[in-house]
C-alpha cells in the first residue's frame, strides 16, 4: 500500500503518535487510510530525517505492518501491557 501524503491535510504533525492516535492503536477506532497517512506523517516528522522516495515507501510499508501488529496486540485483553510506535 502506498499513501500519498500531499492529498491529506494534517492538523498537527508534532503530535505524539501514541497519544494522538491512541484510539486507533488500541483498536477502538478503525485504521482508515487517512488515519494511517496522519500516523505516517507524524512518524516521519517525529523520527525520520529526509527520506528518498524508495526508502520512504519501504518505511511506510514496514510502519503499516507494525501498526497492524500493535493494534492486534493492544486489542487482545489477555495482554498485560500496551505497545506503541517508537
Amino acid at each position: 500500500m502506498i499513501w500519498y501524503l500531499f492529498n491529506v491535510q494534517f492538523k498537527d504533525l508534532g503530535v505524539n503518535i501514541n497519544q494522538g492516535f491512541e484510539n486507533v492503536l488500541n483498536g477502538a477506532a478503525p485504521l482508515t487510510d487517512e488515519a494511517f497517512a496522519q500516523i505516517y506523517a507524524s512518524y516521519v516528522h517525529q523520527f525520520g530525517s529526509f527520506l528518498t522516495a524508495t526508502k520512504a515507501v519501504n518505511v511506510e510499508e514496514k510502519l503499516y505492518n507494525k501498526v497492524l501488529e500493535i493494534i492486534a496486540h493492544n486489542s487482545d485483553i489477555t495482554q498485560t501491557y500496551k505497545k506503541g510506535v517508537n
